[in-house]
């Protein structure tokens, strides 16, 4: 799950350790930037990360250069 976290400048995401009911917070996807609508897919086995921030109507998109669930920033 990606929940909208741009209170906190970063992308957090979680996986369910017992589904709906608890969550376990297992990466940090993006930070440094008040991100909104964050919505994740995986392309030609590649995952992408389509976002916005607080201060245009600009969307990003990012790929990771490592694993997330390495638990380090895509940059």
């Amino acid at each position: 799950m990606l929940p909208e976290s741009y209170e906190t400048n970063d992308v957090p995401l979680y996986e369910a350790s017992n589904f709906p009911y608890n969550w376990t917070k297992v990466a940090t996807l993006l930070s440094g930037r008040s991100f909104v609508d964050p919505s994740i897919i995986r392309f030609n086995n590649t995952w992408w990360i389509f976002v916005s921030d607080t201060t245009s109507s600009n969307c990003y998109l990012y790929s990771p250069t490592a694993s997330f669930r390495d638990g380090r920033n895509i940059r």
